[in-house]
């Protein structure tokens, strides 16, 4: 690397020292012309144009504000230890088909110096000095004088190498044939192994940065620039519409948002819902009994959530349900229980039935009375009656009857006295 950087030195007191040259031998009033090395590729901050190891550099060198140039003597230094033409022969020349030339310069073989990293090229001397034309016999007056590539061949990074005219002596037309002033510009460049650091896009919120450079072997390279951050654009925000207010859900006032990030700049104001409408129609939740009362409720004809609830009375009855039932016999009354859903109860007697009978008739005899025998047939009561005499002497009959009949008023006076007696106690 020290290396280099002397040699590249001495480039910069040999240009110095061919201008102290030129300019001694020229006349003050001496036409300026332009001289420029031009490298493919694009510069950095320094005006450097960056290649790696193995790259091509396609060189140009041009001419510019040209008066009329008749001969023209250039050489061209580089760094044989950074590059090496691509198309120099094995015999250190280059022919006319490997190296491109313009009008300018057309010679049979070029000088090439590979020890010294100079290239020497020179237009004929021969006969009276005139201006270069093309092929239609115009003067040619500015353009390519001669291109060549070169390879890089250094492995190391290098900041700074440059492609120099350490003699650029154009002569024009003239009377005393002037030696024209040539205003040089040389090529820099560096060799570096450069990656992409990539860079983030601003967003409303944070600043970006752009992509930049780096080399893998040094600290060279091309740094980020800073993207400001974007704040949410104004032509960036769209409106968010305001929503009506329902029954059932409150509406909010219209708002923004940033359409690049969705950030919500201006909140919406939430405002209150609107109040049901009822349907007019009363539909029963729950019946009312005597132990709570019920509720109805009218629903909402938008939205048909409940708008009104009413209470509807408590009803206060009991609600009887029959239950329990034993069944009345010809001997004994029946029952019916009924209860109430709140617990209590009461017990309905059901009367006797009939007893439901089955006669028996016996017939009279000579001796003795006929008769007619009721036995019910559901229990054991049975009684006689219908009594008819005997077929033979009733007179015993009869005074059986008067018997019976002088018992039962007997019978009848004794309860009358036992009555009347007991009421006075």
């Amino acid at each position: 690397m020290q290396l280099k950087k002397i040699f590249i030195s001495l480039l910069v007191v040999v240009v110095a020292l061919s201008t102290m040259t030129f300019a001694a031998a020229a006349a003050t009033n001496n036409p300026s012309i332009d001289l420029a090395v031009s490298l493919e590729g694009t510069a950095d901050a320094d005006g450097n144009v960056v290649y790696k190891a193995g790259d091509t550099i396609n060189v140009v060198i041009d001419v510019h504000n040209n008066p009329g140039i008749a001969i023209l003597e250039i050489n061209l230094a580089y760094d044989p230890t950074v590059l090496a033409p691509v198309d120099a022969n094995k015999d250190n020349t280059f022919d006319k088909k490997d190296c491109t030339a313009g009008a300018f310069l057309d010679p049979e073989t070029y000088v090439f110096k590979a020890t010294e990293g100079l290239i020497e090229f020179k237009t004929s001397l021969a006969g009276d000095p005139a201006p270069i034309v093309d092929a239609n016999g115009n003067i040619i007056k500015d353009g390519e004088v001669v291109k060549l590539s070169f390879k890089v061949i250094a492995d190391d990074c290098v900041d700074e190498s440059v492609i120099a005219l350490t003699k650029a002596i154009p002569v024009i037309n003239g009377d005393k044939m002037v030696i024209a002033d040539a205003n040089i510009t040389d090529g820099y460049f560096a060799i570096h192994d450069l990656e992409v650091v990539k860079g983030e896009p601003a967003t409303c919120d944070k600043d970006g940065k752009t992509d930049g450079l780096s080399c893998k072997d040094c600290t060279y390279g091309s740094p980020s620039t800073v993207l400001p951050k974007l704040n949410h654009p104004a032509e960036n925000r769209e409106v968010i519409p305001a929503v009506p207010g329902t029954c059932t859900t409150p509406g909010t006032s219209a708002g923004e948002k940033c359409a690049l990030c969705g950030k919500v700049t201006v909140e919406p104001v939430k405002g209150d819902a609107v109040a049901h409408v009822a349907s007019g129609t009363w539909e029963t939740v729950k019946e009312a009994t005597h132990l709570e009362s019920g509720l109805k409720q009218q629903k909402c004809t938008n939205c048909s959530e409940v708008a009104v609830t009413e209470v509807i009375p408590q009803i206060f009855k009991h609600t009887w349900v029959e239950g329990k039932t034993e069944a009345a016999t010809c001997t004994k009354k029946g029952s019916v229980e009924y209860t109430c859903e709140c617990g209590e109860s009461y017990v309905k007697d059901i009367d006797m039935v009939a007893h439901t009978f089955k006669d028996t008739v016996t017939a009279p005899t000579a001796k003795d009375l006929g008769y007619t025998t009721h036995v019910c047939e559901n229990c054991e009561f049975t009684y006689v009656d219908s009594y008819v005499a005997p077929t033979g002497d009733l007179t015993w009959v009869w005074i059986l009857i008067a018997i019976i009949v002088v018992l039962d008023a007997a019978s009848c006076a004794i309860t009358f006295f036992i009555t009347k007696k007991a009421l006075r106690k």
